[in-house]
């Protein structure tokens, strides 16, 4: 699908609010136009369409309708003759998009507009990085999708809602040659969709997703399940993954500040990352850079070691001294997103861990250390490996310290999404 793109810096995902497709015109000589609400009116528009496909037409209750998503999702409106006559809502996940909500007024199903506004999500979600798209659909409208390369998720779990069908879709699509080149998207089978409220298929090769009746979370990998739905009430149901100082310095057997222990050390910050990322845990980088002989900017050492780069979707905090809290950001959005509680594992144990774990303790902040993901250096006489053994030991005293294999057996402790599920009501799609 070919079309222009109006006030969008063809290399960032910024500035998707003024996103619009170039005008078609439709076979009644009207034109047809896409856009990304960006306005309350836009909104209160999305509100309408909405409520009278849904809320009229197949007597939807209100609250099963309408939910607090609304306000952190993208959506998309579809008009004619500049009267609007569509709404589609976009939620992005780390590794995939799930199109919901699709509706199109009554007196326009004759029109092109349901295909182009489907075209346009695609297209928007693919300039965005994303390359799988997933949803729920009405058994009736399975072929329309299959038009777009949609197909239903193996094996198939049936939804009733509100006395229709539904079918999990999963579409893949290719990237984007214009999406940022920062974000990958993981090879697991992952799904992206069309409408509404996630009953979610457990999957070998595909994505689980549940929801509560307001709340739901959508994960990716294979075997994953899904995070605990008080997370959305408290944040500190689910952990952040920081990963400090994870750079070439801290390796390269050349420098001063090369880690003895380093590889053991990373084999376990590679498990603890794999984890948080099949179970759809945040994760943030910090780095240290620095116009010094160490960690500078100019030189190859202040990279990140190989395989730990973060995703398009991880949080980056950079600062100058040992603590995390050095980055002003990094302390504001583990105290308003993570409710204060992190998980911390990287280089070095005695400086960047230490002074972290102190200062979490300060600001009320919760911290679970692994120990075995983490290396120290030797101080004098004293040996590396004694260092850090006296290291976790402190830090202890500050927070929680804990093997790897421990944090991963304790946090994959959870009921099966069809437990989960079962309990927490179903969704649907369009």
């Amino acid at each position: 699908m070919h079309s222009t793109l109006h006030g969008m810096p063809p290399r960032s995902g910024d500035g998707l609010d003024s996103w619009r497709r170039s005008p078609r015109v439709s076979a009644h000589g009207k034109t047809i136009s896409i856009r990304v609400a960006a306005s309350l009116s836009d909104l209160m528009q999305v509100v309408a369409i909405r409520a009278a496909v849904y809320l009229s037409e197949q007597c939807c209750p209100y609250d099963e309708e309408f939910d607090s998503n609304d306000f952190c999702a993208m959506h998309l409106i579809g008009a004619i003759g500049g009267e609007p006559a569509a709404a589609m809502r976009i939620r992005f996940f780390a590794d995939f998009a799930k199109l919901e909500r699709l509706a199109v007024r009554h007196e326009f199903r004759r029109t092109p507009l349901a295909f182009e506004i489907c075209r346009a999500a695609t297209e928007l979600c693919r300039l965005k990085g994303y390359t799988r798209l997933y949803g729920h659909v009405q058994e009736k409208l399975i072929p329309f999708w299959k038009r777009f390369g949609g197909r239903p998720l193996e094996p198939r779990r049936p939804l009733v809602f509100s006395d229709y069908d539904y079918t999990e879709m999963v579409l893949d699509t290719d990237r984007h040659p214009e999406a940022p080149a920062a974000r990958h998207v993981a090879g697991s089978q992952q799904a992206g969709g069309m409408r509404k409220r996630s009953h979610v298929a457990h999957n070998r090769n595909g994505l689980s997703s549940s929801r509560s009746k307001e709340h739901r979370v959508t994960l990716a990998p294979a075997g994953a399940s899904i995070i605990d739905l008080r997370a959305y009430v408290d944040p500190s149901v689910v952990p952040t993954l920081v990963l400090v100082d994870l750079q070439q310095e801290y390796v390269a057997t050349s420098r001063a500040l090369a880690v003895p222990g380093a590889a053991a050390a990373l084999a376990n910050c590679r498990a603890a990352l794999a984890h948080a990322r099949a179970k759809g845990f945040p994760v943030a980088f910090v780095r240290w850079l620095a116009r010094s002989a160490f960690f500078n900017p100019a030189t190859r050492f202040s990279r990140w070691i190989e395989g730990f780069e973060p995703f398009g979707s991880d949080m980056v905090f950079e600062r100058d001294q040992p603590s995390c809290y050095a980055s002003t950001s990094f302390g504001q959005v583990m105290t308003e997103c993570g409710g204060g509680g992190f998980v911390l594992a990287g280089f070095a144990g005695e400086a960047a861990c230490l002074a972290t774990a102190v200062d979490a303790f300060n600001r009320g902040h919760r911290i679970t250390f692994l120990a075995d993901a983490s290396a120290s250096h030797a101080l004098e006489e004293v040996a590396a490996g004694d260092v850090h053994r006296i290291i976790s030991k402190v830090i202890g005293v500050y927070g929680e310290t804990i093997l790897t294999r421990n944090w991963v057996a304790a946090t994959s402790r959870k009921p099966t999404w069809r437990e989960q599920s079962d309990a927490n009501g179903q969704d649907r799609t369009a």
